[in-house]
């Protein structure tokens, strides 16, 4: 059975973000100004753009020294298939803007523009348009997903011949896949575990690395509640939202999460635990249990941890963490290992409420009457 926890909306996070190849720019990247809402975009040698969106409203323009001249209005690209678009290819400027010419602030989409001269160019990019959501099946190598309209998407139903180490989730555009400076938010642990695994992105563009070109499938849809899924056999991941995950840039997407709680017993045999943080301020500090143990971390560094057990064991895991500032960011990643599920705790639930010891008590005495009843 899945056992799902939420996240809370509170505030946002602002900034685009800006690759070695591409830029990734949001609504809250509007500047206003003369009436208008306006940002600039990155184009040195002919660039090619991808948006979620088809608002009438929002413009390519360029600044000829007197007047910003539409370009092309957003409903016009990407031809035919909305969640197929095609690229709209651009000359070189350093001129480039978007603009919204509506009346009101303008609604949330993505837009991704890339470098002519970028790796992974001919990469399929593909737009979630509905509640079904979109399949990547195919022998393409790489995937590239925009989806603005919740703070995240859910990636699952991975099939197909996978390398060790494939297939990989990263909260990039195709072109930084390619970059040694950008590490992948999930890296599947087993085909087995890739299966099985439900990953929440919170990110409104997020790339599949399938590491071949044989066939191969998943599926990706919004996650409106913004929350995570759990099954025994498989990868729990979590990341501050915004995450992008290119150690050369201290930019995060933007988001209206910034409060992450859960909690879940998995019957296992083993647990791996793999992260990285930076910037994570002591206020702010992540705060991870597994049963006893506190693996909380703040500052900058990795996480590495690794648990086995004789037999299946229930454990009690918990997560939370509150943004206090906008340069934090982090990632973590638990597999965990071949435990049959225990019907006495595979349903069970818990909610990390707080760093005192009294909440942690609370969740290690539970673990422990849990792992009583598994005994009768």
């Amino acid at each position: 059975p899945l056992i799902v926890a939420a996240l809370l909306p509170l505030s946002v996070t602002e900034a685009r973000v800006t690759f070695t190849n591409s830029e990734v720019l949001q609504a809250s990247d509007f500047a206003w100004k003369d009436n208008v809402y306006r940002a600039a975009f990155k184009c040195d040698n002919g660039c090619s753009a991808y948006t979620d969106s088809r608002a009438n409203n929002l413009y390519i323009t360029e600044y000829d020294g007197n007047v910003y001249k539409a370009i092309v209005n957003f409903s016009n690209m990407g031809g035919n298939v909305r969640a197929l678009p095609d690229p709209y290819k651009l000359n070189a400027s350093n001129s480039y803007y978007i603009e919204d010419r509506g009346e009101k602030k303008p609604y949330d989409f993505v837009f991704y523009v890339v470098d002519r001269h970028a790796p992974n160019a001919d990469t399929p990019v593909m737009v979630i348009d509905d509640d079904w959501g979109i399949d990547g099946n195919g022998e393409e190598r790489l995937f590239t997903i925009l989806s603005s309209k919740y703070d995240s998407v859910r990636y699952d139903q991975f099939a197909g011949g996978f390398q060790k180490g494939f297939p990989r989730i990263y909260s990039t555009g195709f072109d930084a896949v390619a970059e040694k400076e950008c590490r992948p938010l999930y890296q599947a642990s087993s085909q087995e575990s890739a299966s099985l695994s439900s990953i929440t992105v919170f990110s409104p563009i997020s790339t599949v690395e399938y590491g071949n070109t044989e066939a191969h499938n998943m599926h990706v849809a919004w996650n409106k509640d913004n929350s995570f899924a759990h099954n025994i056999r498989s990868s729990t991941v979590y990341s501050s939202p915004g995450y992008v995950g290119c150690s050369y840039t201290i930019q995060s997407y933007s988001s209206s999460i910034d409060k992450i709680e859960d909690g879940f017993f998995p019957s296992v045999i083993s647990l791996d635990i793999n992260g990285v943080y930076d910037q994570v301020t002591k206020d702010e500090t992540v705060l991870l249990r597994v049963d006893e143990i506190i693996l909380d971390f703040n500052g900058t560094g990795t996480l590495e941890k690794h648990f086995f057990y004789p037999s299946p064991f229930p454990l009690a895991c918990s997560m939370s963490w509150q943004r206090k500032t906008a340069t934090a960011r982090w990632a973590v990643q638990m597999d965990f290992g071949m435990g049959e599920p225990n019907p006495a705790v595979s349903s069970t639930t818990l909610k990390a409420e707080s760093t005192t010891s009294s909440g942690f008590e609370k969740a290690f005495l539970v673990s422990i009457i849990v792992s009583i009843i598994a005994l009768f």
